[in-house]
């Protein structure tokens, strides 16, 4: 399927489990990793993009869904873990079958507000509530930046206080 956002490029997501993808972010983490010595590497969508049905026989899983997303991220993660031990991988939203291979998860969705009924001062109020059930297992990250938060430096503290909280 095709995504598009707000520079209106068109972009083709993978099906995480065919041999071929899984091969190319491999290489590419192992070129960043070894090659260019960095301490890990960012790997945009793993947690963030759901599953989407896959028709292709050629891919090796049940038509049209099934196990297929999770179980082939799930084998990139855990080779990518033998080459490149002790690198971080990096990876965009937070969800809980990719825990084990994803050390540090941007959470920008989980430091969305909520509507909270009975709330006194706002209906919009800060619920962290994948960070509160995992912090002990993983490592979360990040908010969603607005430049209204850089005029005023008391929200920008009040934002960067409350990503140490979470």
């Amino acid at each position: 399927y095709n995504e598009s956002y707000g520079s209106k490029a068109v972009f083709a997501v993978m099906c995480p489990h065919t041999t071929y993808w899984q091969e190319k972010i491999i290489s590419i983490v192992q070129n960043l990793t070894h090659n260019f010595n960095t301490d890990g590497v960012y790997i945009d969508q793993i947690a963030a993009a759901g599953p989407r049905p896959c028709f292709d026989p050629s891919h090796d899983h049940p038509l049209g869904g099934g196990h297929h997303w999770v179980k082939g991220y799930s084998n990139m993660l855990d080779r990518i873990q033998q080459i490149a031990p002790k690198k971080m991988i990096l990876t965009e939203s937070n969800a809980e079958p990719f825990m084990s291979g994803v050390d540090i998860f941007l959470t920008l969705v989980g430091y969305l507000s909520g509507d909270l009924p009975g709330t006194k001062d706002s209906d919009q109020v800060m619920v962290p509530a994948f960070q509160s059930i995992y912090g002990g297992y993983i490592t979360t990250m990040g908010a969603e930046f607005y430049q209204t938060d850089f005029e005023n430096p008391d929200v920008f503290a009040a934002k960067t206080a409350a990503q140490f909280v979470f």
